[in-house]
């Protein structure tokens, strides 16, 4: 199976941002990933991305470049820990983890308008 997507992934932990990486490319997505927003600046602010993938972790160790998520041009999946009320920005979905079966690939599908 292949994918047309482009997903970006950012998560601190590189067992955890491996294990998306494989994840969605035995889903057929090609995947690009960083460890921080700051390395990830570029590619967050690009249109060639059908969506991110942002793990909440990361953005307590280091704020979004630019404006922040309420200005992000591509859909976002925040990966959180929490369940009680988080901010709402037009384009940010949560997910809150752990993540159990298809979850993260049905949100994909969902945003990106895929099968």
């Amino acid at each position: 199976m292949t994918n047309f997507c482009q997903i970006l992934i950012v998560a601190p932990d590189r067992v955890f941002r491996r294990s998306l990486e494989f994840a969605l490319e035995a889903e057929g997505y090609t995947v690009k990933s960083y460890s921080t927003l700051s390395s990830a600046s570029v590619a967050l602010q690009s249109q060639s991305y059908s969506c991110a993938i942002i793990d909440e972790p990361v953005i307590k160790r280091e704020p979004i470049p630019g404006s922040g998520l309420q200005k992000m041009t591509i859909p976002v999946i925040l990966l959180v820990d929490r369940s009680h009320p988080l901010p709402q920005a037009s384009l940010v979905h949560y997910l809150i983890k752990p993540i159990f079966g298809n979850a993260l690939i049905n949100e994909i599908r969902k945003l990106t308008g895929g099968t």
